[in-house]
């Protein structure tokens, strides 16, 4: 039987994630509108689901084009929306979403054989990767972006701390895995781990 999979849907220049487990179904990010909102919601209904079968929205971080979505889809699916705590605040502030569960890093959901979310602070104070052993892949959200079979930091403009990101991408050398699943830009399916420790060197 498989343990799930993961769906890749592609919205107004971001992708959200639909993780489908054994055990449990979660979406991570929700795109910038009501709009993409609905185009979510297509999604989930073209893998076979209810919006009432998902059962958790983990935000990756709280800027617009990742958080636009939640109102609607929170108000249509009802599950749990998890965020981490230096990022509950504005999400509330600009969804009028409250996080129902404040993340610290280092949670492991029982889903797809246990999913753990990864604290990496930089781009924004409380972005967070998952890591999904049982798939060896990560989704990444905006603190890392895929171009061209490469990853890449996103633009220092961008990041609250550019250096912090730094320091917390080098963490990612402990970690198995092959893929990695970014917000914008190309994913990488295969020898992502390559990709992350030649990207590591270049920081050097």
């Amino acid at each position: 039987m498989s343990l799930g999979q993961i769906h890749i849907i592609h919205l107004t220049g971001v992708k959200a994630f639909l993780i489908e487990c054994m055990g449990g179904t979660l979406l991570v990010d929700t795109g910038s509108s009501r709009n993409d909102a609905q185009r979510i919601l297509r999604r989930i209904s073209e893998v076979g689901k209810k919006p009432s079968e998902i059962n958790i929205c983990i935000i990756t971080h709280a800027h617009a084009r990742h958080i636009g979505g939640l109102p609607l889809l929170k108000e249509i699916c009802k599950f749990r929306v998890m965020a981490h705590e230096d990022e509950s605040e504005k999400l509330r502030e600009k969804t009028g979403v409250t996080s129902d569960v404040k993340l610290k890093g280092g949670e492991i959901l029982p889903l797809c054989g246990g999913i753990r979310i990864l604290h990496i602070p930089g781009h924004t104070r409380g972005s967070v990767m998952l890591y999904i052993p049982t798939f060896r892949a990560l989704i990444a959200g905006d603190s890392l972006i895929g171009e061209r079979g490469q990853l890449k930091l996103p633009p220092a403009p961008s990041c609250y701390d550019f250096d912090l990101l730094k320091a917390s991408i080098k963490r990612l050398e402990e970690l198995d895995f092959d893929i990695v699943f970014v917000s914008h830009g190309d994913d990488v399916l295969r020898g992502a781990k390559n990709r992350v420790l030649q990207l590591i060197r270049e920081m050097i």
